[in-house]
């Protein structure tokens, strides 16, 4: 069984999202952090069947990400018990393609230990300066709802750590799926408050977990976004020291590493 998580608060683009996994899911968990409660039109709900939504009131940044999306996790567990495949997406992104995707989980994962697929999530996001750029890693967005399972991570919340002590975590081939991020393409000054927030809560998970590679690697990321150089370069080496980053952050941190020679301060 497919089914999909879809996380946000902003009713005039979360109908693209279901409009996308049409077709390719069994069942749709909306978490809503919305002021106001969802209401999905009744002709939403007849082309994409099987869809609840979870009321869940506006977020809050102190309880984090991972509180919200382990709530969906819970319940998905309580309705289908472990072993189904989660798809998650936030109300900005769109799946392409993903036809035949449940087939292609039954047939290929089980036999491989496959446990989670990294999709390739592309979409244009402003830098510094009012610069927009094309970015497309792979994220995880696509996993075995295993028993206890859960996101970790305030901001930048994560599943991998946990997932990969059941099986592999493979890339998925975009050809058969990838997603599309509408989300970044904003103005200077309002991603400026969204990475202000971010760095914020960031900085409180590190100072409570400061051996967390993963946090150092977006720290890093921050520095970067900020030009702060010679901070990011010492950052991300302290993140590969720590020997916990999964194969693709651990390559791309590596790329970085070599960029920032360029630029840091002597």
């Amino acid at each position: 069984m497919l089914v999909a998580t879809v996380m946000g608060h902003r009713p005039e683009v979360i109908g693209g999202a279901l409009l996308s996994l049409k077709d390719v899911v069994d069942f749709v968990l909306i978490l809503w952090l919305g002021k106001d409660e969802l209401n999905i039109s009744q002709d939403l709900r007849t082309i994409c069947k099987g869809i609840e939504v979870r009321n869940l009131g506006e977020f809050d940044f102190y309880k984090g990400f991972d509180y919200y999306r382990n709530i969906g996790l819970d319940y998905l567990r309580e309705k289908f018990g472990d072993g189904i495949w989660v798809l998650s997406l936030d109300d900005d992104e769109r799946l392409v393609g993903g036809i035949g995707l449940k087939d292609f989980l039954e047939d290929f994962t089980g036999e491989n230990r496959v446990v989670g697929l990294r999709l390739k999530l592309e979409g244009w996001h402003r830098q510094k300066g009012g610069k927009v750029i094309w970015t497309a890693p792979f994220c995880l967005r696509l996993f075995k709802l295993v028993a206890g399972l859960k996101y970790t991570g305030k901001i930048h919340e994560q599943i991998s750590q946990d997932l990969v002590r059941h099986g592999r975590i493979l890339k998925l081939n975009e050809e058969k799926a990838r997603i599309v991020h509408l989300g970044y393409d904003i103005s200077e000054m309002e991603m400026e408050q969204k990475l202000r927030r971010n760095y914020k809560l960031l900085m409180e998970e590190i100072i409570n977990d400061k051996m967390n590679g993963y946090l150092l690697y977006h720290l890093g990321n921050h520095y970067v976004w900020e030009e702060k150089y010679n901070e990011a370069f010492l950052v991300y080496k302290m993140a590969l020291k720590l020997g916990i980053l999964n194969p693709e952050l651990i390559y791309d941190v590596n790329q970085k590493i070599e960029k920032l020679k360029n630029k840091i301060k002597k």
